[in-house]
């Protein structure tokens, strides 16, 4: 026992060095330092950090966010992020959080790898491969605390009891999880292995309990979402998504290969290698032990080729959700239905896929006869994928822009926010930010709405038609002019920006463009009625004047250091 605990402590010390080595460049370079900013910084940061900021204000409105929308429509992923966001400075709430869910996901890899293998190299080794894989910490533990999570509820079975530190783990994954991104997945997993386990009448109290405990949990933080979404705060609320029109792939049997060999946006595996090395053990294992050996079949066989066989049947699934059948039945049947992301369920498969990994490597340990020989591929194929993962790891990129950032062009948090560029601003407008509105042309709203403006335009998943219909007046002659911009916007709508035809969707303009805005056609008499004051352009616009707006000064706002140039524009009375 004390040889396995010592193990553990050497594993773990391990796993907090691995974590804290990805999160290095965020605590030495600071502010400077780089973050993937695409659906980070310009949407989910921002929720964090306007959901602390009103989260004892007893108001159900966010004043700076598209002119005053509900907190709906600024809905955290992982609730327990707002505990970072109270107690900490922006920056390095986002910096503690990342660490936090590394290291509660290489813990709960770990725990549920041991149990599995019994081989805590193989366990330790796996789960730093998991860790390094690039998901968006913003999620919280959505895809790190599944491991955790499978690992809790198993032992809740085992044990037979009903115990407090394992229930534990089930609310922290329900309050660090989104129950629309993945929740639903577990809360509807646990469901069907009770049913099952309850036909066969096996004991299934504490499992009972862990589903209650998760789905309650997933209930009290999203009961804002859950009243809106069906009227409860406003009977006459609906929704932008309604009107969004879901389009099928076209290159389907390419999305489904994509899915099972190398994962899907926000939840990548880089899989190839497992994928391929468990699919020859599963033809090539059985012909020699039954075969030619005559003996009997390995368990860890068995795993593999059930695990196999449970990612095939989602990624079927999550394919076949995107098919044009499917795709046209779900928009005609409208609602609930035709937007709910049942492809999600993908975000499993990269816990499933590592711990067929490990399952590969253990069976190799144990047919092997020379024990050299199978530790030398074992550690061959952990190297493999391992280069494969650090390739593709988000920590590899901070860590050399951490050493070279000249040679790097990568994005840091004060790149995207631009903080000095904005105090800038607000002190040549010389105005209280409360008493006027703000719009971003080719720049994200996210920077103004970071710096404290009251915005008009912004990044949600969930809020008003009726201010999506108002606010489209605004753009409807630029969406007239571009058909693709304008199912951007009419057909999905999250990003409700300034799109042109001249720009597009592209919002990420920096100071050295020399491109101008010719012939842009906004209402500005809409922009007025909504309480727009002020536009900050990315680049300048040379109809200005004919628009109805003031360029305050002939040079944009810029540091030596800073990404955007900011041109500035008051709508004239």
């Amino acid at each position: 026992m004390e040889k396995e605990q010592k193990a553990d402590i050497v594993a773990l010390s391990i796993g907090i060095l691995a974590a804290c080595l990805f999160c290095l460049g965020y605590f030495l370079c600071g502010t400077d330092g780089y973050v993937v900013f695409h659906d980070q910084l310009d949407g989910e940061v921002m929720n964090y950090i306007y959901q602390a900021k009103y989260f004892f204000s007893g108001s159900d409105v966010i004043p700076e966010f598209m002119n005053g929308m509900l907190k709906s429509s600024m809905t955290v992923p992982a609730p327990i992020g707002i505990l970072f966001y109270l107690c900490l400075p922006p920056f390095y709430a986002f910096a503690v959080m990342h660490l936090f869910v590394l290291i509660v996901g290489y813990i709960g890899f770990y725990l549920l790898l041991k149990k599995i293998t019994k081989n805590p190299i193989i366990a330790t080794c796996v789960s730093c491969l998991f860790i390094y894989l690039p998901f968006y910490s913003v999620y919280g533990l959505a895809i790190y605390g599944q491991p955790l999570l499978i690992w809790a509820l198993w032992q809740i079975y085992d044990s037979g009891k009903i115990k407090i530190r394992y229930l534990l783990c089930v609310l922290l994954y329900a309050i660090s999880s989104s129950l629309a991104l993945i929740g639903y997945a577990w809360v509807g997993i646990l469901l069907l292995v009770i049913a099952v386990l309850a036909i066969r009448k096996k004991d299934c109290k504490g499992l009972i309990v862990a589903w209650c405990v998760m789905t309650g949990t997933y209930v009290v933080t999203n009961i804002n979402l859950i009243m809106t979404f069906l009227g409860g705060n406003d009977a006459a609320y609906r929704n932008h998504r309604e009107e969004m029109v879901v389009s099928a792939i076209d290159n389907i049997i390419g999305y489904g290969i994509g899915i099972f060999f190398k994962g899907v946006s926000y939840s990548f595996s880089y899989n190839m290698i497992i994928t391929l090395l468990a699919g020859a053990i599963i033809v090539i294992y059985p012909i020699i032990k039954k075969v030619i050996r005559k003996e009997k079949m390995n368990g860890y066989y068995w795993g593999i080729t059930c695990m196999f066989v449970a990612n095939t049947i989602l990624t079927g699934f999550a394919t076949l959700w995107h098919m044009r059948p499917v795709v046209n039945m779900r928009n005609n049947a409208g609602g609930f239905i035709k937007t709910f992301q049942l492809d999600r369920i993908t975000w499993i498969l990269p816990m499933s896929w590592y711990i067929i990994l490990a399952l590969c490597i253990m069976l190799l340990l144990r047919e092997i006869k020379k024990k050299a020989v199978g530790n030398i591929l074992a550690g061959l194929l952990l190297l493999l994928v391992g280069m494969i993962v650090l390739k593709n790891s988000t920590a590899v990129d901070g860590m050399k822009y951490m050493l070279k950032p000249d040679a790097h062009e990568q994005m840091s948090w004060d790149d995207f926010y631009a903080p000095d560029v904005y105090q800038q601003i607000d002190a040549f407008i010389g105005e209280d930010k409360a008493s006027y509105r703000t719009v971003s042309l080719g720049l994200p709203p996210a920077a103004a709405l970071y710096n404290g403006f009251y915005c008009l335009d912004g990044y949600s998943n969930f809020y008003s038609l009726e201010y999506k219909h108002q606010f489209r007046k605004i753009i409807a002659k630029e969406l007239e002019k571009s058909e693709e911009v304008r199912l951007y916007f009419d057909e999905w709508g999250n990003r409700c920006y300034l799109l042109n035809a001249e720009t597009g969707n592209y919002m990420m303009l920096d100071k050295y463009n020399t491109g101008t805005y010719k012939q842009l056609e906004l209402d500005v008499e809409q922009l007025k009625s909504m309480g727009a004051k002020y536009i900050f352009a990315g680049i300048k616009i040379e109809n200005a004047d004919s628009l109805g707006l003031e360029l305050l000064r002939e040079e944009p706002f810029a540091t030596e250091e800073s990404y955007y140039g900011v041109w500035l524009y008051k709508i004239r009375e």
